[in-house]
């Protein structure tokens, strides 16, 4: 890092120095203070009085230079009554605050020894701050109110520019030494003491020395300048990130953040994340400027300057709590070598060489604006939502919480979502208000009406600092699933005939237990939507139905009535299909052998033939039946076969007598799997039946 007085060149000084509105105040008598006490604050008043001011003379320009002398042009309201931290620029350093309203100082630290780095904590109570009054330079803090020092970090290492975590709970740091090879950045439990091990997390590598920290305000990222190899710092040391959820040796953590239009140094963030402020000599000079996260690293748009040649700047931009105004340091170079490190506020929106956007406010270094006080905060848990698969036309519900966490109540405004598939319920519903430490709960149902991924935002409108939340969603739509039930077509009769012509009646059965994948389970027949089922080639609706435990397990099932001529019977047919949903809306698919009666007969053939018929259901996934007769008995064996002619498995049923094996409980059984217990592909199979001298082929298909 070059050093802030080491760059030559001509300085303009700032030509608000002399600014109509500017006004000149005492410090002079800041200088004669007594010894700190650290239980009692004292605050020193600037008010009009004794001067020791120099009129000096650069580059044919005026410049009014004092020594120890405060500074304050007319401030704008919108940062006004905030204070600001510095270091003093003293022959021992300290740590001070300055009223950006009043002028009114305050110094935290004594002069027993040089304290760096001051870092507001997020609630305002402390100052983080790099001292050697304990031996080695460690991280120590400092209570506004009270003056009190407490140490954060040990001697494993020099630890120095201490940062933040958003939540009060960290601290970064960079360390040298801690055992890693280069310079590097870790971070601290702040609740831990200082000489447990187990509070200490290594934050970056050794692809270079690494300074600066900067905690991003989501807290995900931490920003800091990188300098030397083997990073990939290219003319000359740059600006980098690393992501905090990966860990510090993962390459891909990093990213690069400035170009190589020049050397970039002390990152800080804007208050929304949007920008990083740094200092930088692609101007000519040293100076302060920033960078549009939203643009790509090379796209010169994404570039500002914020301050002129007037100085050498450093140490800034530091934003104000609502980023109406930065301040950051500046040397300028007096006759005989001599420089003077200033803190200056600019005012936001104003022109780089826009002389009325500055003031200088204070002598010293670095500066640390204090956080916004403490008003309404939120955290939303989880920030996304997975569904996964939902069938098409179900819903599924999955919550998420708000939580007021700040010291003011929260008011939620809205909660919305960009697509109608994901809705949100709350009660009460927006607006409504959470107080400190309340949680309300809100509801998005996911609802797919078209099969394939799908997405949304969910924003929240709030009352606390920076823009609304987003909570995303996903979830995949995909084909309703099919219940595999089971029905008895004219229950009490084996072959099940029918005549199509019959203006009669025909009977089913769903059966209150259901038979598949090797198991008997138990089926709600009372929750079918009888108004859905359809039966047949011909959609023959219910014309009645009625519970009844039609096959004596104890347990109702639902019989149905249809008209036969509905049912749309064809000659060769030898299955009959049902097919509804229950009433939660899920499909629902069965099937029974039948036999068909020729027109003028009344009963079917008493005389049996082997054969085996069409498995059902076809097509299928996971499994299925292969319905069969025997003229006589006989060992039973079928085969499936792939089309390329290999065997898939075999089932042996061993010896059956003479008769009909249709039923679900007596035909044969493929659970859809091979001799290895592998699940069959999607395709086209062949089942062979043997029985005696007796074989037969027919084609089946699985379909996932």
């Amino acid at each position: 890092m070059p050093l802030q007085n080491t760059r030559p060149g001509t300085v303009h000084p700032r030509p608000n120095a002399t600014h109509p509105t500017a006004r000149w105040m005492s410090a002079a008598m800041c200088r004669r203070r007594m010894p700190v006490e650290h239980s009692r604050s004292r605050t020193q008043s600037l008010a009009d009085g004794d001067l020791n001011m120099r009129h000096v003379r650069i580059a044919s320009s005026y410049r009014w230079t004092v020594a120890s002398i405060l500074f304050l042009g007319t401030l704008s309201p919108a940062f006004t009554g905030e204070r600001i931290a510095f270091e003093s620029a003293t022959t021992v350093r300290s740590i001070w605050t300055v009223d950006t309203d009043t002028g009114a100082r305050l110094q935290l630290t004594d002069d027993t020894t040089d304290d760096y780095n001051p870092a507001w904590s997020p609630d305002r109570q402390y100052i983080a701050l790099a001292s050697a009054r304990g031996g080695t330079r460690s991280i120590w803090l400092v209570d506004v109110a009270t003056l009190a020092l407490t140490r954060v970090t040990d001697d494993g290492g020099e630890d120095h520019n201490p940062t933040w975590s958003p939540d009060g709970t960290r601290i970064g740091f960079r360390s040298d030494g801690r055992g890693a090879a280069t310079v590097s950045l870790w971070a601290k439990d702040r609740l831990l003491p200082f000489d447990d091990q187990t509070a200490y997390i290594r934050l970056t590598d050794d692809g270079g020395s690494d300074y600066g920290p900067a905690w991003s305000p989501d807290g995900s990222t931490i920003a800091f300048y990188s300098q030397g190899t083997p990073r990939d710092n290219t003319a000359g040391d740059h600006v980098w990130a690393k992501d905090l959820s990966l860990p510090f040796d993962e390459p891909t953590a990093y990213t690069r953040m400035t170009d190589d239009a020049g050397q970039t140094y002390s990152p800080y963030w804007s208050p929304d994340g949007s920008t990083i402020g740094f200092q930088t000599d692609r101007w000519s000079q040293w100076d302060v400027g920033a960078r549009d996260l939203g643009l790509p690293i090379d796209d010169v748009a994404a570039y500002e300057r914020l301050t002129d040649s007037a100085g050498i700047d450093f140490s800034g931009p530091v934003w104000s709590p609502g980023a109406t105004a930065f301040a950051f340091a500046s040397d300028t170079r007096l006759t005989g070598g001599v420089a003077v490190s200033d803190i200056w506020v600019k005012t936001t929106g104003t022109a780089f060489d826009d002389a009325s956007g500055y003031a200088v406010l204070v002598q010293g270094h670095p500066p640390d604006w204090e956080p916004a006080a403490a008003g309404p905060a939120l955290v939303v848990v989880p920030l996304s939502l997975a569904f996964g698969n939902v069938p098409v036309g179900r819903s599924s519900a999955q919550p998420f919480s708000i939580t007021g966490t700040g010291a003011a109540t929260l008011t939620v405004t809205d909660i919305a979502s960009d697509t109608p598939v994901f809705t949100v319920a709350t009660t009460p519903a927006p607006p409504f208000e959470l107080p400190p430490d309340l949680s309300q709960t809100v509801t998005v149902t996911f609802t797919p009406t078209v099969e394939g991924p799908q997405t949304a935002d969910i924003t929240i409108t709030h009352s606390a600092v920076g823009g609304p939340v987003i909570v995303t969603a996903s979830g995949t739509g995909v084909a309703p699933p099919v219940l595999q039930a089971t029905i008895d077509v004219k229950p009490g009769s084996s072959r099940n005939p029918i005549n199509p012509r019959s203006r009669g009646v025909t009977s089913v059965a769903v059966l209150s237990t259901r038979t598949g994948a090797g198991e008997t389970t138990d089926f709600d027949a009372a929750n079918v939507d009888t108004g859905s089922v359809r039966l047949g080639r011909g959609g023959a609706s219910v014309e009645r139905w009625s519970l009844e435990d039609i096959d004596g397990d104890g347990d109702d099932d639902l019989l149905l009535r249809f008209r036969t001529q509905d049912i749309g019977l064809v000659p060769g047919d030898d299955l009959l299909c049902l097919t509804g949903t229950t009433l939660d809306g899920v499909a629902m698919h069965a099937c029974d052998a039948v036999t068909l009666v020729p027109p003028g007969r009344r009963a079917a053939p008493a005389l049996l033939t082997s054969g085996v018929g069409p498995n059902y259901p076809n097509p299928f996934n996971p499994e299925t039946w292969i319905p069969f007769e025997l003229a006589e008995a006989a060992d039973v064996t079928v085969r499936i076969y792939g089309l390329d002619g290999g065997l898939v498995r075999k089932l042996e049923l061993g010896a059956r007598g003479a008769g009909e094996y249709v039923g679900r409980e007596s035909a044969a059984y493929w659970d859809g799997r091979n001799a290895d217990g592998e699940a069959a592909a999607s395709g086209v199979y062949v089942y062979e039946l043997t029985a005696g001298d007796y074989h037969a082929l027919r084609r089946m298909v699985v379909m996932k």
